[in-house]
């Protein structure tokens, strides 16, 4: 049985402005009275389901740089056999107690932050727009919000813990839960699972234009800073589902679903807008003299072209926690030359983003390197979750054998390269295979320790690759549900 725990706990404004949390009452009527009595708690409910998500054990940790990376073999295993959950994980030995541990927080951080979403959802749409200072704007924006979070946990929760739609398996594995409270739910088809997600994201997606892209042309160029008025609610907007992030999590979805045409539909809807508005919006990929500044990366993130990330103040000090203590792993990377020297990439300016110290090749995206300047800190708090070149990528894949010609895939899978400072061309005539072995090639370096490389393989349901080495999961690609919350 699942179990949701109403955790509305509330957050300062300015999700980037501090960690802390305002104090409810206990019982669950006067906490709601209080909550949403006016405005301020429906912007504090928001930012506190932000603020769960980017902790250690969801995309904090377990759901980019940690968990995920390692079972995508991205880490020595010497290395993260220091950790018992990591030493067990990445053998894939799921019955370990440590792991069912990783396991279960994970399943129940997700649905507890679906829980408050849903939550929020039935109290704003008991609320006239009158009741909010920028109107039916800011009531949209933060519906659409929680509306677009939901679909991308359920998503996420799906691609965990039930077999990829390649597989042909369409098996009843996880609940999608939309009402609150709730204590029991039954699971749905995966097929299900999905449309319910889409759905979601679809109403999602044209109760968030107007502020992203219709009112507020900086919205994007301004995404990981505050606005100049001072409004931090209505700032950061890289670091909350913005338009492009709900579009592109659409296009995503509609990939994994094995749903090709409405993946590129939706993929090339976010290409055609950030090409229209490339001067205003500022998203491009990061280029090499701010990736490799006198032989120190000053750009760890490359985040020029994230479109959606979780944020925490203090990331990098608690990947420090978690890696610099005696007896603790240091996330060494695996095989992580061969990502650029075995295929003939080695001016590719990703190279930068590790650290190629003897015995210290980890990757430099999650440290603090010292920056001073601000809009270069900025980036040590960020948790990459959706980038425009994922974009590409889906547009690549769906494109390829398609009216549009090959030549368009390669088109696209090359404006990444090119971005990325690769100068080995791909040939328009190339064979559907080595266009596909390009394309995870490219998806391994892109997503180094971020989490989406475990999602590429399982979607494709293809061995895990880790340089020369092949390692076929099958079952393993599936994570078991956590002893207590079973739905069956």
């Amino acid at each position: 049985m699942i179990r949701y725990n109403y955790l509305l706990l509330l957050m300062l404004f300015g999700l980037a402005a501090c960690n802390s949390w305002l104090d409810v009452e206990s019982d669950n009527q006067a906490s709601d009275e209080k909550t949403f009595k006016d405005y301020t708690g429906f912007r504090s409910a928001l930012n506190g389901v932000y603020y769960k998500l980017s902790e250690p054990e969801m995309y904090g940790r377990e759901l980019s740089w940690g968990f995920l990376s390692v079972l995508s073999q991205t880490y020595e295993a010497g290395d993260v056999s220091q950790n018992d959950a990591y030493k067990a994980a990445v053998v894939y030995d799921y019955n370990s107690k440590d792991v069912k541990d990783v396991i279960s927080k994970i399943w129940k951080g997700g649905y507890n932050a679906i829980a408050n979403c849903n939550k929020l959802i039935a109290e704003i749409e008991a609320k006239d727009a009158s009741f909010f200072p920028l109107g039916e704007r800011e009531r949209n924006l933060i519906y659409g919000e929680a509306l677009a979070l939901r679909g991308y946990l359920h998503l996420d929760l799906l691609r965990m813990f039930a077999p990829a739609p390649a597989t042909g398996d369409n098996g009843a594995y996880i609940p999608y839960v939309t009402v609150y409270p709730t204590h029991y739910e039954s699971a749905l088809p995966t097929s299900e699972v999905l449309r319910l997600a889409k759905e979601d994201l679809l109403k999602a997606k044209d109760l968030v234009v107007q502020n992203d892209t219709l009112d507020d042309e900086m919205a994007y160029a301004n995404r990981f800073v505050a606005e100049d008025s001072g409004n931090r609610f209505f700032s950061f907007r890289g670091t909350r589902m913005n338009y492009l992030a709900v579009c592109g999590t659409l296009a995503r979805l509609c990939l994994y679903a094995g749903e090709n045409e409405e993946a590129n539909r939706y993929a090339l809807h976010v290409y055609e807008l950030v090409e229209a508005k490339e001067d205003s919006w500022d998203i491009y990929f990061t280029s090499s003299s701010d990736l490799n500044v006198s032989g120190v990366n000053k750009y760890v993130k490359a985040y020029n072209d994230i479109l959606f990330a979780f944020y925490n103040k203090k990331l990098t000090e608690d990947v420090e926690d978690f890696t610099e203590a005696t007896g603790k792993p240091k996330m060494l990377l695996k095989n992580a030359g061969s990502l650029f020297g075995d295929r003939g990439d080695g001016d590719d300016y990703r190279q930068y983003l590790v650290d190629w110290t003897i015995d210290a090749n980890r990757s430099q995206k999650w440290l603090d390197l010292g920056a001073s300047e601000n809009f270069v800190r900025v980036q040590y708090a960020l948790i990459p979750a959706l980038r425009f070149s994922e974009i590409c990528y889906i547009l690549a894949e769906t494109t390829y054998g398609s009216a549009a010609g090959n030549a368009a895939a390669v088109k696209y899978l090359e404006e990444v390269r090119g971005g990325r400072g690769c100068k080995r061309n791909i040939p328009e005539s190339v064979s559907a295979s080595t266009f596909k072995e390009e394309l995870i090639w490219e998806g391994m370096k892109e997503y180094l320790a971020e989490g989406q490389t475990f999602f590429m393989f399982k979607r494709l349901n293809h061995p895990v690759l880790s340089g020369s080495e092949s390692v076929t999961l099958g079952n393993s690609f599936v994570l078991p549900l956590p002893d207590d919350e079973k739905v069956f």
